[in-house]
This record gives structure tokens, C-alpha cells and sequence, in this order.
């Protein structure tokens, strides 16, 4: 995220979001291959491309119980604990 423009930036947390809020595998790969914001995707391309080829390391989440997910998810230490 640290490559991602300041301008692109929300637009680009709102899709990632979407993707994480997916239930299971098969749903967050058919939210991130939607292509969502077309107009700014120019912009971000290399990045864009980056997320893609990792993309089934950066969804390695789903590979654990989805009572997990919650916790995986936070960046709050006693949670990730």
C-alpha cells in the first residue's frame, strides 16, 4: 500500500476490502478479478499487476477456519494472539 498514490488510495483499501470480506476463496477471487475502478487502475498499473501474481499468496487466509479469519485479519496483538 505504501506504492499506491495518495489519490488512488481509498478507491484502493474499498476494493481490497471487499475482497477480505468474502466468506470463501471462490468469492474473493471472483471479487478481485471484477476489476473495480477502471478509471484510476491506469495510474496504479504496477501495483495492480503486483496484487495480481500474488494473488494466491495474498489469499492464504481462506486456507484456515473461517472463525480465524477475525483474527488473522487484526493487527491488534492481543487478537493476533
Amino acid at each position: 500500500m505504501n506504492a499506491i498514490p495518495k489519490r488512488a488510495y481509498q478507491e484502493v483499501v474499498t476494493d481490497l476490502v471487499g475482497i477480505w470480506k468474502q466468506e470463501k476463496k471462490a468469492e474473493a477471487r471472483l471479487e478481485s478479478g471484477r476489476g473495480h475502478s477502471p478509471s484510476s487502475r491506469s495510474a496504479i498499473r504496477d501495483q495492480v499487476r503486483s496484487l495480481c501474481e500474488d494473488e494466491e499468496h495474498l489469499l492464504t487466509l481462506y486456507a484456515f477456519p473461517a472463525v480465524m479469519h477475525r483474527y488473522m485479519r487484526s493487527t491488534n496483538a492481543i487478537e493476533s494472539l
